[in-house]
């Protein structure tokens, strides 16, 4: 008899990045001019970091025939912008599709640019819009199949049943366009007709897995009432998926840090199944062959294997270019949420993974001991989830001996993450004694050094020229001087007023010692925000534990000669010098227990010790915005603006607690469908991370600080 568990697993969706193509194209004329027109050009280049439906690959894949069932090119539409809107109709608002400018032009990818198959060029003369398919159709330029009505694009793709390994599966893409931006036009194609189904399980060795990876024999299955598949695919039986699973993927088993087995954190196991369902005669679909709806309901078969058994928590809608995430832990029983196909699940993956992407998601606790000198991930941008999971062993020691710049003094940053920026976001982490030793005494130094315990520095202040290159590294090589510099104008304003974030995360016994001038340190993080870039950090906190051989933060404090030698210094248990949080939330409903923090400066004849409990604001010299902070609390006294003492001022009372989505439900336990848990961690969303205002050790605890587990024995 198998081992079976029935359980309720909770699951997310988000929306799937698109496939960008930004392209130049020659233009092609397929219509009287009504004035003087200006080219246009569609720059074709793919980013890897919004390319999230990898299963497709880059912009090559789209324009050849190889695994993709001779399917390849793209249509292009263009209408009228009052057209396609509504606005040039009767009422102001019913779509006319029927006068293309226009119509299903099959251009091709060459050199850079996308063109048509006929090698004319488009003018622009208006305001107008532009619309793509992939992959291209022929049949729809017979007349029988022209677009009057919006819905009538639904027919565009190909009637095909192989959502396989997305083998096929249809995309578009919209945009808008006029002379004065037609020298440069970016389409974004997103899915059409599908959603992705994934399911990760984590567990501490590979035979804890359910055994079989065969996609087809029924041994797993994905949702298997979504289309049911019965026996060997036969296309006559109509739109039916062709496999129970449409792919599997080992961490670390195949993945690309070439790892046979985890360091310090444990396996994982990723299923992914592309399905769409339909109750209407979608002109995609076979008529005679209905999808039931658009529906999964609370208690189908989410996942089904010999060793386990998942259903789906609560109704959900199936959404276009969606991705639904469940996540369960086979030897302690987590139910989590994967927020990202990006999983960390051990040291390698921790230290070696491309901060530069949107998203990352850490599944398990992590033991980062193995590294034996920690390089921090420098101007990390997305948002890094780590799911409530502890990373533990972390040890840092640098010494650095040169300015960033030897012309102007810069910053330098140190800790998990060494910055965080353009509206980054850091969200449930545990770091646990973090061991961070920063010396910054080499006289030749004229640069400020941050050192954080989770972050060196957020949201700092690019230089001019780390903004034009970041800028430049993403335009086509091939554009003339006067456009480039044109484009790096209107996309210099992107980096202007930016925010960071930080949510949700907790720091324990972190054990920093810095030496130097110009050193800013918290335990948390160095500092917040700069200039016109600011930083919030919300429902976080630093936890001194009753470790008696903890040491704290030390800062100019190895000796009485060290103390008595350096001017410049801003230390304190939460985040050692706050610059500019904005006006809004700042640093809000977060404290911190650490007591053992010393930082030392020269005063006239003595020495003093500057570190405070939770904060620093910037000096009128540092200060470039608004340093906001409301109702956060300190164990270690200090009277900075928003800051209460614990010792005196009681404990918080008022802090907005975690509140589930009360559309959904989390539970149901020992097989039942009934029993739901409301406010129980993983939820598909919420805006407050508290859990309650006393816990375990009379403090505020974090929701994920109580997880819901569902043991399988």
């Amino acid at each position: 008899m198998m081992n079976e568990f029935i359980k309720y697993i909770i699951g997310i969706s988000v929306l799937l990045s698109v496939l960008c193509l930004g392209g130049c194209a020659d233009e092609t004329l397929v219509d009287n001019p009504k004035g003087e027109g200006r080219q246009l050009i569609m720059y074709a280049s793919v980013n890897t970091v919004n390319t999230r439906l990898a299963e497709l690959g880059n912009k090559d894949n789209m324009f050849t025939e190889a695994g993709k069932k001779g399917y390849k090119n793209i249509g292009l539409y263009i209408y009228y912008e009052d057209d396609y809107s509504g606005k040039n109709s009767s009422d102001g608002k019913t779509p006319d599709l029927s006068k293309p400018y226009i119509r299903n032009l099959e251009c091709t990818y060459e050199g850079g640019k996308i063109v048509p198959i006929s090698k004319e060029n488009i003018y622009i003369y208006d305001r107008m819009t532009i619309v793509a398919f992939y992959p291209y159709n022929a049949t729809m330029s017979e007349e029988a199949n022209y677009f009057t009505v919006k819905d009538d694009e639904k027919a565009y793709p190909i009637s095909e049943s192989d959502y396989s390994q997305q083998l096929y599966i249809p995309y578009r893409a919209q945009t808008n366009v006029n002379p004065t931006n037609a020298y440069m036009i970016n389409l974004g194609f997103g899915p059409q007709q599908t959603c992705k189904v994934e399911v990760v399980l984590v567990a501490d060795k590979i035979e804890d897995f359910p055994q079989s990876k065969n996609l087809t024999d029924g041994k797993i299955k994905l949702l298997p009432t979504v289309d049911r598949y019965e026996g060997i695919y036969n296309s006559t039986t109509g739109d039916l998926r062709e496999n129970w699973v449409d792919g599997i993927k080992d961490f670390p088993a195949d993945d690309e840090y070439k790892q046979s087995a985890p360091t310090g954190g444990k396996y994982a196991r990723r299923y992914t199944a592309y399905v769409w369902k339909s109750g209407v005669s979608d002109k995609h679909h076979d008529p005679d062959h209905k999808h039931n709806n658009n529906l999964l309901l609370k208690g189908e078969v989410l996942f089904e294997s010999d060793k386990l058994i998942l259903r789906v928590p609560a109704q959900v809608n199936l959404n276009e270019e969606t991705v639904y995430r469940y996540g369960y832990n086979m030897n302690t029983g987590e139910i989590f949420i994967p927020t990202s196909d990006k999983l960390v699940y051990d040291a390698i993956s921790l230290q070696g993974a491309k901060f530069d992407e949107y998203r990352a998601y850490q599944v398990c606790d992590i033991d980062v001991s193995s590294i034996p000198n920690w390089t921090p991930k420098t101007a990390f941008k997305g948002i890094y989830d780590g799911g409530g999971h502890q990373i533990t062993g972390l040890k840092m020691s640098v010494s650095p001996n040169a300015d960033i710049d030897s012309k102007i003094p810069d910053k330098q940053s140190f800790g998990l993450f060494s910055q965080i920026t353009s509206e980054s976001t850091l969200m449930n982490i545990e770091l646990v004694n973090p061991v961070i030793t920063v010396d910054f005494s080499n006289t030749v130094l004229k640069d400020t050094c941050y050192v954080g315990a989770l972050c060196g520095l957020v949201n700092p202040e690019l230089s001019e020229a780390q903004k034009r290159k970041m800028i430049e590294d993403g335009l086509p090589k091939e554009l003339s001087g006067p456009v480039k510099e044109a484009l790096i104008q209107e996309r210099l304003k992107d980096f202007a007023q930016t925010t960071c974030y930080i949510r949700g995360c907790k720091v324990t016994d972190p054990a920093i010692i810095v030496t130097g001038e110009n050193v800013r340190v918290g335990g948390l993080c160095g500092g917040a925000g700069n200039q016109k870039q600011k930083a919030e950090i919300k429902d976080s906190y630093v936890w001194q534990s009753d470790n008696t051989a903890y040491k704290g933060i030390l800062v100019n404090a190895a000796s009485d000669e060290i103390k008595s030698k350096y001017n410049n210094a801003f230390v304190a248990g939460f985040c050692g010098i706050l610059a500019n949080s904005g006006k809004n939330d700042g640093i809000k409903n977060c404290y911190s227990t650490l007591e053992k923090v010393q930082a030392f400066v020269k005063d006239a004849t003595t020495t003093k010790d500057i570190a405070t409990g939770f904060y620093h604001p910037a000096t009128d010299k540092e200060l470039l915005g608004t340093a906001t902070v409301k109702g956060c609390y300190t164990l270690k006294a200090e009277a900075n603006p928003g800051v209460s003492n614990f010792t005196t001022d009681g404990k918080p009372n008022n802090w907005p607690l975690f509140k589930n989505d009360t559309s959904v439900s989390n539970g149901g336990v020992n097989g039942s469908n009934n029993i739901d848990y409301p406010g129980a961690y993983p939820a598909y969303k919420w805006t407050d991370s508290w859990k309650d205002m006393d816990g375990n050790h009379s403090y505020p605890s974090l929701i994920w600080e109580t997880r819901l587990l569902m043991p399988l024995n």
